[in-house]
């Protein structure tokens, strides 16, 4: 399939009309920014210097990480209700360390319009200080975003939108999956097959914004979030049964990655703790607002212990949680990572070329 570099006459006014969705977001502001990277950890930070933690891999700890969870009450419909955020209490392996004392978290680099995540040495968690302050936060976050940030879950098709969105304001996030899986997930599900099908399109060269990669890929997925599963949705239909299991796997662990983008925020910031587990990973997937993490990466992660603490920590909350249930099956299940199946993007569009041809 040939792919337009740029988009021309009907196309752009498409493409256009595809951006409708932006108005939907909530933009944060760069004080809203600051706090969801503070939020990372969820405590707050205290400048004090730990010479004995100077040689340290600050993402060794994070293989025996213990977390706890933000209480999520499913039959609470209000604003305050905190996100599921993972606190991380790290400590220290194999060092002289006091085991209850933290280690240093992260903090966005004061590089002008630098987004990434930097290892902080010399900077401690102060725990005595943390949970009434980052309790505050995170009220404050879902108060003045829940609202949009539900909107754009309910009804946007933008991948890139959700993704930025998600980066900047993930306790509000967190809220708004949690509430949707707790009414049945049919929002996330979607979303997560949209986003599925946002990295089909850039594993086959599709390059530039969500919206330009759909107008190339010449499906006729409309212009609504509506139409995009709709269309989605038969495709689906019309595939043999093995194809729709390869498909929901696919589906589950986007769905994954969105979840980990909002309760682990302190994980998906920065490439380098994948890396120091995985070694140099493949993001398969790039996106307008930064790279995605390939299929192998998020069951590695799905099975990892901080995502099994996830997993187990939801399913508490949320038992009945069709999507979860279905997760946690993958995550115990045989399949290997070089077992993963790949949707081609022919296999999406056959019937809309032989409905030309013919």
């Amino acid at each position: 399939m040939t792919v337009d570099a740029e988009p021309h006459g009907a196309e752009r006014a498409a493409l256009r009309a595809d951006d409708s969705d932006v108005d939907m977001q909530s933009t944060p502001s760069d004080d809203d920014v600051d706090m969801a990277r503070q939020m990372e950890t969820g405590f707050k930070r205290a400048d004090r210097t730990l010479s004995s933690f100077t040689d340290e891999n600050p993402y060794a700890a994070l293989e025996v990480v213990d977390c706890e969870f933000e209480a999520f009450e499913p039959n609470t419909t209000s604003d305050w209700t905190a996100g599921v955020l993972m606190v991380p209490h790290l400590t220290s392996t194999g060092t002289t360390q006091d085991a209850s004392e933290p280690l240093p978290t992260k903090r966005r680099a004061k590089t002008p319009g630098a987004n990434k995540l930097v290892a902080e040495e010399g900077v401690l968690v102060s725990a005595e200080e943390a949970e009434l302050e980052s309790h505050e936060d995170r009220v404050v976050q879902n108060t003045q975003h829940l609202k949009p940030v539900e909107k754009l879950l309910q009804t946007s098709k933008n991948m890139d939108k959700v993704v930025e969105s998600i980066t900047a304001m993930p306790t509000a996030w967190s809220t708004a999956f949690c509430t949707d899986l707790a009414n049945g997930g049919d929002n996330l599900e979607e979303l997560a097959s949209i986003h599925l099908l946002n990295r089909i399109l850039a594993a086959n060269g599709m390059l530039g914004t969500f919206n330009k990669r759909a107008i190339s890929s010449h499906l006729p997925l409309g212009k609504t979030r509506s139409s995009y599963v709709s269309y989605l949705a038969a495709e689906l239909k019309r595939q043999s049964a093995e194809a729709k299991n390869q498909w929901g796997i696919l589906r589950l662990l986007s769905a994954f990655e969105l979840l980990l983008k909002a309760t682990c925020p302190f994980l998906t910031g920065s490439s380098e703790w994948v890396d120091y587990l995985f070694g140099e990973h493949d993001a398969d997937t790039s996106c307008g607002h930064g790279s995605l993490f390939s299929d192998s990466i998020l069951l590695q992660l799905l099975r990892s212990h901080l995502g099994t603490q996830l997993l187990t920590a939801l399913l508490q909350k949320l038992p009945t949680s069709t999507l979860l249930v279905d997760l946690h099956s993958l995550c115990c299940s045989d399949l290997q990572v070089q077992e993963l199946p790949s949707v081609p993007l022919d296999s999406l569009s056959s019937a809309f070329e032989a409905a030309l041809i013919n």
